[in-house]
């Protein structure tokens, strides 16, 4: 037994199911194989299934003040897939089916009974489309929301199925013949096998010539990236020791500029020290002239005044002398008069 959910659909339409009692039997009209389409998203026979949360219509706008609103339509009915199954009634060789006396491993089972179950259902009328093809089996009811599209594990014979619906199960159960397949033509696969070897051989040198073309243009390409990456590996090496030269010469002359710096600095502060030096010895000097020349001056006051004492002196003594004479003079005239 198989149960699944696979909503896929293409098949032709075939009439619906007319209950006539509490179990009803419908015979399947023969379907016409349908013509090839191309492949598209959706099918006029089989619209998409809409979604369950679709955006109602907009109302349409009155052009007058009699005009009625126009009536909402009908809401989009959310599908449901009903539950299903699939029994393999009998089976049969393929050599029963193509009429050979050796028996082959591959056995098909003779029959598909497909049984879906639809509660909701109460009679075959309600499904609006049921569809039988080669491969699919297509159920549509708008009524019970049902949508299913099965698809069979075995091609069928669509001339040759019938349905039955069981009111009181709510079950149909769909009967198809599995279409065994088309006997295969011995020399023509021999012929196809050989055609198929040689093709498959001349693929096979196909493919290795050109697996050995790109082996050889994997090597020539490896080998002109080894080549391009040796010349980038010497270029850089060239670029790095450049760069490391480049730079020996800015870190020497750095240090150059560092060290006239710094003889420059010493030679700055011995110029520095050099007159700070003369600035003292010149102050020192300057000190010891004005210290010479206030002691020459002090010096010659002192002998200036020594030498005014020495002339009051001089004076004195001469105005002594000068009144001893007068008096020795007075003296000697009075002894004379005397």
């Amino acid at each position: 037994r198989v149960k699944t959910d696979d909503p896929n659909a293409s098949p032709v339409s075939i009439p619906g199911l007319q209950p006539n009692s509490n179990l009803s039997t419908v015979n399947m009209m023969p379907s016409r194989t349908p013509k090839p389409k191309p492949k598209s998203s959706a099918s006029p026979m089989h619209p998409p299934i809409p979604e369950e949360k679709s955006k109602p219509k907009p109302k349409p706008k009155p052009t007058s003040k009699g005009t009625k609103e126009a009536a909402k339509a009908p809401p989009a009915p959310q599908w449901k897939q009903p539950n299903y199954t699939i029994v393999h009634r009998g089976e049969i060789s393929l050599g029963d089916a193509w009429n050979e006396r050796e028996d082959t491993k591959r056995r098909l089972p003779k029959e598909l009974v497909v049984r879906i179950e639809l509660p909701n259902m109460n009679a075959a009328s309600e499904a609006d489309t049921l569809e039988i093809t080669e491969k699919k089996i297509f159920l549509k009811s708008d009524k019970r929301s049902y949508y299913l599209d099965l698809e069979l594990p075995f091609p069928v014979d669509d001339d040759a199925a019938s349905a039955k619906f069981d009111k009181t199960k709510k079950v149909l159960t769909i009967t198809v013949a599995v279409k065994p397949p088309h006997r295969p033509d011995l020399k023509a696969q021999k012929e196809r096998m050989e055609k198929e070897r040689e093709e498959f051989a001349r693929q096979a040198k196909q493919q290795e010539d050109e697996l050995q073309k790109e082996i050889a243009e994997e090597k020539a390409q490896k080998a002109e990236e080894e080549r391009k990456a040796r010349e980038e590996k010497e270029q850089k090496e060239k670029a790095r020791k450049e760069e490391e030269e480049k730079r020996q010469k800015q870190l020497e002359e750095l240090e150059k500029q560092m060290e006239q710096q710094r003889l420059k600095r010493q030679a700055d502060e011995r110029e520095a020290k050099m007159k700070a030096i003369l600035e003292k010895n010149r102050k020192e000097k300057e000190l010891k002239e004005k210290a010479a020349k206030s002691e020459q001056e002090r010096k010659e006051k002192e002998l200036q005044r020594r030498m005014a004492e020495q002339k009051e002196q001089e004076m004195l003594e001469r105005a002594l002398k000068e009144k001893e004479s007068e008096i020795a003079l007075k003296n000697r005239f009075i002894f004379e008069i005397d």
